[in-house]
């Protein structure tokens, strides 16, 4: 292949990826409109979860995505405020590590903050527990799920 040919070939694959960022954009543009607020990346990572390569998941993919979803930052979600708006979600983030990851409880405790395992174990159980009886709980950590699996 001569060096022209090459150039053509990357020029039109630049082309390529342009239009489709500028159709990701449009589209994320119809969703802000839709809803009328400022979307979240987990939102917006979520609609576009199709066309994003895939990548493996961490303990702090996890924490990350978790913060998205319920608004907060990650220092929330791994500090030591107990307030019920930040230790939800981190019991939700323990759970996931532990479910999807599979992760030993000492490596969940040290994801989140530097805990002790055994805070690990009782989030885990925690959730496991809520599921069965807390339909918006399931409802969040089922959605959470799919966004993990889909984009494993």
């Amino acid at each position: 292949m001569y060096p022209s040919d090459l150039a053509r070939e990357a020029d039109e694959s630049i082309k390529t990826a342009i239009e489709e960022l500028e159709l990701l954009r449009s589209q994320c543009q119809a969703m802000i409109d839709r809803i009328g607020l400022a979307l979240t990346k987990f939102e917006i990572a979520s609609g576009l979860a199709p066309r994003l390569p895939l990548k493996p998941h961490s303990p702090d993919s996890i924490v990350d995505l978790v913060a998205n979803y319920y608004r907060l930052t990650v220092a929330d979600v791994t500090g030591l405020s107990r307030v019920k708006a930040c230790v939800r979600p981190r019991q939700v983030a323990m759970y996931l590590m532990r479910s999807q990851l599979g992760l030993s409880f000492p490596l969940i405790a040290r994801a989140v903050g530097g805990r002790d395992h055994t805070t690990a174990v009782h989030a885990c159980q925690r959730i496991q527990q809520l599921l069965t009886s807390d339909q918006e709980l399931r409802d969040e950590v089922d959605e959470l799920q799919r966004y993990l699996v889909d984009t494993k």
